[in-house]
């Protein structure tokens, strides 16, 4: 009599180790897609902080190229007294600023970390960057906040003694945004006159 099999059973089992097989296959697939993903977006948020700090400092660049060509005698000075948009003063420059004249940044700008604060009516739009950057223009303020003294050492006052010639400081603070404007970057430095005829030569 010949033996009688039941082949049935053996692909009972071979389909349920194919259906696990497959699933592991699955999740591994799952989980390359989730890794690959999340490093998209780290990448994408990478280079928009990358783009917003350009931005930026493309408006610090800005800021100090009009210092620099602009404010090209004391008597410019003046521009400081709160009257022009994105520049304002700490300290007088007699007979240039009084005291009654300041316009202090922080006052009219209280908190530079909040891109709402930043308008045309307290900064100075940079409009020479490609839409390709950014979705919204870089702004700065410059703030006049004093000389350096004769011991080279930063006077934030008028009221030090300083040799003629000595440079004037400003403070720059600006923003910059990338294309998506909830990425943002604040930047804050100080610029420095040069010295010499041509740069701030006035009198004392």
């Amino acid at each position: 009599m010949k033996a009688v099999y039941a082949p049935h059973k053996q692909q009972g089992a071979v389909l349920i180790i194919a259906m696990v097989l497959l699933l592991v296959m699955s999740l591994i697939g799952l989980s390359s897609v989730v890794s690959s993903t999340l490093q998209e977006k780290m990448a994408s948020n990478v280079q928009q902080r990358t783009l917003a700090r350009y931005a930026a400092e493309t408006a610090v660049r800005a800021a100090e190229v009009y210092v620099s060509t602009t404010i090209i005698n004391k008597s410019r000075l003046a521009m400081f007294n709160g009257a022009n948009a994105g520049l304002y003063a700490a300290t007088p420059v007699n007979p240039i600023l009084f005291s009654n004249d300041l316009v202090k940044q922080a006052s009219v700008l209280s908190d530079t970390s909040v891109p709402a604060n930043w308008t045309n009516a307290n900064s100075v739009e940079v409009l020479d960057l490609t839409d390709k950057v950014k979705a919204t223009n870089p702004r700065y303020v410059i703030e006049y906040v004093g000389r350096r003294s004769q011991g080279g050492t930063v006077v934030w006052s008028n009221s030090a003694p300083v040799e003629r010639g000595a440079p004037h400081i400003f403070k720059i603070t600006a923003i910059g945004w990338a294309r998506d404007t909830s990425v943002y970057s604040v930047l804050q430095t100080h610029f420095m006159t040069g010295t010499g005829v041509g740069v701030f030569d006035y009198e004392e």
